[in-house]
């Protein structure tokens, strides 16, 4: 006969995804006796109020993300007008990241390709994203007071005006 204590670490690894396998195993149990123990009523029940904590603590975490949200964006915002911040050109590509779907940075990515450094270039890329965020500013400003969302477009639409990736080498 399981201990509590045991049944009870059984219904949280259990509840928080783990294979029965992989519980009997850690335990010394046989796969057919662990089985036999998460199958009855007393565990079901303890795995599903473990489900249910694990859910609350989630959602918990969610909401302090979400609190910690503003702080974090203040924060990406002060280095990424500080022009002169070592970590500007990294945070602004951060940035774009999360705003732009994945499978447009893989093409933008695709169209720039591997190279080696070149100081050059980089002071000019550097001051093209300046520029860039300069260009953002002015326009958060021309639009400050309008509604964010005059006229929302369908996904579809937007597929339809993007141009096709051109067929580059292949490798």
């Amino acid at each position: 006969m399981a201990s509590s204590d045991l049944k009870h670490l059984v219904a949280r690894e259990i509840a928080s995804g783990e294979t029965i396998a992989e519980v009997a195993r850690r335990h010394g149990y046989s796969w057919k006796g662990m089985k036999k123990l998460v199958d009855t009523p007393e565990m079901q029940a303890l795995v599903q109020g473990e489900r249910q904590h694990i859910a609350q603590l989630g959602e918990r975490c969610r909401v302090r993300l979400l609190q910690l949200g503003p702080i974090a964006l203040d924060n990406i915002a002060e280095v990424l007008r500080n022009r002169r911040h070592p970590k500007r050109i990294e945070t602004s590509r951060f940035v774009v990241e999360k705003i732009l779907p994945t499978r447009t940075m893989v093409e933008a990515e695709l169209s720039v390709g591997v190279s080696a450094p070149d100081p050059e270039g980089d002071a000019m890329i550097r001051d093209a994203l300046i520029k860039i965020a300069d260009s953002l500013q002015a326009i958060r400003e021309a639009n400050a007071g309008r509604e964010p969302l005059a006229r929302v477009r369908r996904g579809d639409e937007v597929i339809a005006e993007r141009p096709l990736l051109q067929a580059g080498p292949s490798r």
